[in-house]
């Protein structure tokens, strides 16, 4: 099964608190968080994948390590204008719910923060101020919303 972690370096211990033998074909970095790169890289398995989704804003950041050489590992950006022949953004979207649905894709730990619809500008300077602590921001249309936390 896939897992999807937040954005702090800590939560890769906690998804794969001990890899043994069995180590990811494919990692995937949504968090735009260099440290999460990092560790993204460490944690692929020889040959594997590490597929960039976020942007750091300073791709600077974003550092290759010896796990590139040494695992043979792929690095690929992936953008919303990166259609490909026959992986275009509605098939991507329908095998990404799919897999979802079948329960082989858990994103629960996608969404960090919850607000109401009526606290928008607070959110948007929660995810400008603190973005390597902001993953996913849901906005609730009934009212309901803490800001803090999922």
């Amino acid at each position: 099964m896939g897992h999807a972690m937040g954005a702090g370096t800590a939560d890769v211990r906690l998804v794969f608190p001990e890899r043994g033998a069995v180590e990811p074909c494919a990692v995937v970095d949504a968090t735009g968080n260099a440290e999460v790169f990092r560790s993204a890289l460490a944690l692929a398995g020889r040959y594997g994948t590490v597929v960039l989704l976020g942007d750091t804003g300073h791709p600077g950041a974003q550092r290759l390590s010896s796990e590139v050489m040494t695992k043979g590992l792929t690095v690929t950006a992936v953008h919303d204008t990166h259609d490909r022949p026959g992986w275009d953004e509605p098939r991507l979207l329908r095998y990404v719910l799919g897999m979802m649905e079948r329960g082989l894709l858990d994103c629960s730990g996608l969404i960090t923060h919850r607000f109401s619809w009526r606290d928008a500008p607070e959110a948007y300077r929660l995810v400008n101020d603190r973005r390597g602590e902001t993953m996913g921001v849901a906005f609730l249309w009934d009212g309901a919303g803490s800001g803090d936390g999922a």
